[in-house]
C-alpha cells in the first residue's frame, strides 16, 4: 500500500491502552467480530462497547464470549454471559450479536492483571492490566419510561449522548 502522509501537522500518540477505572458504565455494543482462539480449536466473539457518559467516554471496553469452543462447559457460560447481555438490553431473541447493537445497557467493568506465562525467562514481560466486563445490566430510567435508544443513522441528532 502506497500513500502520502505528513505527520508534522499531527501530535504523535501511543497511549489509550490503560484500563478505565473499575465501576459501572453506560455503553452500548458498537460492533462485535469473530475470532479464531489462538489454538485453532474454536472460535469466541469480541464484543466492543462504547462508554457513553463520564470520565472515559468515548473510550472501548472489550468483552469476549467463547461461543464458538468445543469445551461444553466454556462453550455454557459463554451463553449464560449472552443471555445476561439480552436480558439487559430487552432482546431474548437474536439471529445475530449485531441485533444487540446500539441500545444503551450499564456494564460493571472489573481491572485485572495478566501474568506473563512465558516459561522462557528472556522473553518474559512484566504483568499487564486490562478491563473484564463482569456484569451486564438494564439502563435504569429514574424519571420512568423507556431508556434512551440511539438514533439511526442520517437522522437529525445522530449522538443524543454528546458530541
Amino acid at each position: 500500500m502506497i500513500f502520502d502522509f505528513d505527520a508534522s501537522g499531527i501530535a504523535p500518540s501511543m497511549g489509550g491502552f490503560e484500563p478505565i477505572p473499575a465501576g459501572d458504565y453506560l455503553v452500548f455494543l458498537a460492533r462485535a467480530n469473530e475470532r479464531t482462539n489462538k489454538s485453532g480449536s474454536g472460535s469466541h466473539t469480541e464484543l466492543y462497547f462504547d462508554v457513553l457518559e463520564g470520565p472515559s467516554k468515548g473510550r472501548q471496553v472489550v468483552d469476549r464470549l467463547n461461543l464458538g469452543s468445543f469445551d461444553p462447559n466454556t462453550k455454557g457460560r459463554a451463553q449464560a454471559r449472552l443471555s445476561a447481555l439480552c436480558h439487559a438490553i430487552g432482546k431474548l431473541r437474536i439471529r445475530s450479536i449485531m441485533d444487540l447493537a446500539n441500545i444503551p445497557l450499564v456494564i460493571t467493568v472489573a481491572v485485572r492483571e495478566i501474568k506473563d506465562l512465558n516459561p522462557d525467562p528472556t522473553r518474559a514481560r512484566s504483568p499487564r492490566l486490562v478491563n473484564e466486563v463482569t456484569n451486564y445490566k438494564k439502563v435504569e430510567n429514574p424519571q420512568g419510561g423507556n431508556p434512551p435508544q440511539k438514533p439511526a443513522p442520517g437522522s437529525p441528532n445522530p449522538n443524543p449522548w454528546g458530541p
